[in-house]
């Protein structure tokens, strides 16, 4: 019996071990999958830690895709890593990496006007909304497939460096910009104060450069001035200014001086303007419309269109007036343009406006250290309900083109067509 009994111990035991092994075997596999595991996930979460002056220090950054997303992720990746192991130069800038992934992300929507800025580019974009802004003082235009300097403002850069009304732009720092889009342009002229840009123009079938130190520049948003014939020559820029109210009160006191002076006739200069605050276009289209027509609609995603009507009685109801417009006439001016020519209230002149009828959200959450999105979120229609955009701008009634040679001379026939028909009006 005893006999017996030691073999089954023996035998027991070496089952014990046996178990005990295999045991140790998948306890060994699933603690190197979890560490597999682990390791991918922090590697997508961008874990990173190191031993540093006796102290452990880690870092963890970001998140997994979303888990209802299909599309796999892992070619971003590895595009990724080839630049990192193979691009000739070593240096790369992993946030500026960053930021570009996250630009050709919504350059992928086709929509120029959703648009992803990074620190830099959105506190640009916020000091140019208020009319601040570091270049050279420069209005330009796109004729003939060539960038135009239509207007040198007085006292800034550009008008002591030596460029002038009707110059065509031909390089920034070397750089050739015939047929770049206009407001790529404009980027690559502005810059921080103090810094040089170089500009080379052609001037009379001759090339010229200057170098011009960038400077902070400020245009006011709205201008006018009373001329001989009794007309009243009013410029709107843009639509903003450092806030909304800041806009209205502006526009409030040329008004009163406007209507103190008694003209016979308007005139209201938009070329240029590229829009801005949208309650800005409702609310100068109240100085010359009847309180409750419909200035536009707001379209949403759903497709749901509300009105936006004029909710005040404005001053300036009965008085003849005429708008210029050209392709630099955007957003909210052309809204603002578009009503009044709906309602026959007012003349347009000048060329085909841009064609941006869309409103953008701008998102900028503290967590993106000044980063920022702007999304197109709405549609902007016309009182009759049609949708401003590229195919369908707002068309002027009296279409009147301006040559290089005429900008370089000092003429301006939109500006002399609009006088001859206020007059006519007067």
């Amino acid at each position: 019996m005893s006999s017996m009994k030691y073999k089954n111990n023996l035998e027991n035991n070496n089952n014990k071990k046996i178990i005990n092994k295999i045991t140790i075997f998948i306890l060994t596999i699933i603690f190197i999958l979890l560490v597999f595991t682990l390791g991918f996930i922090l590697g997508r979460l961008g874990f990173n830690a190191a031993w540093q002056n006796g102290e452990f220090k880690y870092s963890l950054k970001g998140r997994l895709y979303p888990e209802e997303k299909s599309i796999d992720f892992d070619l971003f990746w590895e595009v990724w890593n080839q630049l990192e192991s193979t691009y000739v130069e070593k240096s790369l800038d992993e946030q500026d990496m960053f930021y570009g992934a996250i630009k050709g992300l919504v350059l992928s929507l086709d929509d120029p006007a959703t648009r992803f800025f990074d620190p830099s580019e959105t506190l640009e974009y916020e000091e140019e909304k208020a009319g601040k802004f570091d270049g050279i003082g420069v209005l330009l235009d796109y004729l003939n497939n060539k960038v135009v300097i239509k207007e040198v403002f007085e006292n800034t850069p550009a008008s002591i460096g030596g460029l002038k009304d009707g110059d065509i732009i031909y390089k920034v720092n070397d750089e050739d910009v015939t047929g770049i889009e206009i407001y790529e342009v404009v980027k690559k002229i502005r810059g921080e104060k103090g810094t040089i840009v170089k500009i080379t123009v052609t001037r009379q079938d001759q090339e010229l450069s200057f170098d011009i130190e960038r400077d902070e520049v400020y245009v006011e948003s709205i201008s006018w001035e009373m001329r001989d014939d009794g007309i009243a020559d009013i410029t709107v820029r843009r639509f903003t200014e450092s806030n909304i109210s800041e806009f209205f009160d502006l526009w409030d006191k040329v008004v009163n001086e406007v209507v103190e002076a008694q003209p016979k006739g308007i005139i209201i200069d938009l070329r240029g303007n590229g829009g801005g605050y949208l309650d800005g276009a409702i609310y100068l289209a109240g100085e010359f419309l009847k309180k409750g027509d419909v200035v536009l609609y707001i379209q949403d995603r759903e497709g749901v269109k509300a009105p936006q009507k004029v909710t005040r009685s404005g001053k300036l109801l009965t008085l003849p007036v005429v708008l210029l417009v050209d392709s630099g006439t955007a957003s909210s001016s052309e809204i603002f343009a578009g009503a009044l020519q709906y309602y026959q209230r007012a003349k347009v002149i000048g060329e085909d406006t841009y064609g941006k009828g869309t409103a953008q959200d701008v998102i900028e959450p503290e967590s993106w250290n000044g980063a920022s999105i702007h999304i197109t979120t709405q549609k902007w229609l016309l009182p009759d309900q049609r949708w401003i955009n590229h195919d369908d701008p707002v068309n002027p009634d009296i279409k009147v083109e301006v040559t290089i040679e005429q900008i370089k001379k000092g003429d301006d026939p939109q500006l002399d067509k609009a006088l001859e028909q206020i007059k006519s009006e007067m």
